[in-house]
């Protein structure tokens, strides 16, 4: 009989990872409360999004302008349907992860990632990509961050006030869009896409569970004010007004479409460099040569300068 008990046990579901009530029983019942509402809500948004992906992808492949292409993209969204249960189930255990990082102070960020496990030569190979998927992330966090900065901060608040081996903040709060952006990005990544269908993905992430996540700050908030927990603080709705704000996160999101459209007109020769060049199999984007590198990062710098000159002025009118 081939014994079973050292399989692996696939998304972290062993039954000790999933009771995690031990970890929850000293806090007050709202700060539970917040955690899986949050993750029910989370988990809307992120289903209306897996909902309109095939259409996305279909229409992509219907307007594609060759075979090729076509076939890339009717090869993604099978790819995404099939995969889809598997990556709803971790997105939420990533949350799970989140919450757990608060309370034992740990860092899920860094767990998150795990470029370590690719080969030093592979990263290199996939440089160009990476700096286009970074860059999208890049994007979709700071512009939800400034979307929804008053409620995010009321949330991190009241949940710090609960937690007591870290302070609780924008970027670690477990709902907060660096922690949903960058758990969205470790599920993907065992999904074999080519870099055009993972952007499109990211970009529907960005438009249905990103621009939703105003719904979850007022629901996780509404539960804490409820539950006696930092009651006072000023309120805020997180519906973003009809403001100059608005103005300053288009500028915002324009920089990194203009960086993503100068990645994709840098030359690809198809050359053979020596290893320690970059890249020796065909077909593979090479590196980006460092002086282009440059150029673009004090292009991105210029622009960003702007933008802040720009909200300065927006602040004073």
């Amino acid at each position: 009989m081939v014994d079973s008990s050292n399989k692996v046990v696939p998304l972290g579901s062993s039954p000790d990872e999933l009771d995690d009530s031990h970890l929850f029983a000293r806090f007050p019942a709202p700060f539970r409360d917040v955690k899986e509402q949050g993750k029910r809500s989370f988990q809307r948004l992120l289903q209306q999004m897996f909902d309109n992906t095939d259409d996305a992808l279909f229409e992509l492949a219907d307007r594609a302008a060759n075979n090729a292409e076509q076939n890339m993209y009717f090869e993604s969204m099978r790819e995404v349907r099939i995969k889809r249960r598997g990556m709803e189930i971790r997105c939420a255990q990533e949350i799970d992860k989140a919450f757990h990082g608060l309370i034992k102070g740990e860092n899920p960020l860094q767990k998150n990632d795990s470029r370590g496990e690719v080969s030093t030569a592979k990263l290199s190979l996939l440089e160009h990509e990476a700096l286009e998927e970074l860059v999208a992330v890049e994007g979709m966090i700071s512009k939800a961050s400034s979307r929804y900065q008053l409620p995010l901060k009321h949330l991190s608040t009241r949940l710090d006030s609960l937690v007591e081996k870290q302070s609780v903040n924008a970027k670690n709060n477990p709902f907060g869009p660096e922690m949903i952006c960058q758990a969205f990005i470790a599920v993907c990544r065992p999904l074999e896409l080519d870099i055009k269908a993972k952007l499109v993905l990211f970009k529907l992430f960005d438009r249905h569970v990103l621009s939703g996540l105003g719904s979850v700050y007022d629901e996780t908030n509404r539960l804490l004010i409820e539950g006696g927990i930092l009651s006072k603080l000023e309120q805020g709705g997180s519906r973003p007004s009809q403001t100059p704000k608005q103005t300053s996160n288009v500028i915002e999101q324009d920089i990194f479409s203009d960086l993503q459209t100068l990645l994709h007109d840098i030359p690809q020769p198809r050359v053979i460099q020596l290893p320690e060049q970059g890249l020796t199999a065909p077909g593979l984007s090479p590196q980006i040569p460092r002086d282009t590198l440059l150029q673009l990062l004090q292009q991105v710098q210029q622009t960003q300068m702007k933008v802040m000159q720009r909200e300065q002025e927006l602040s004073m009118a």
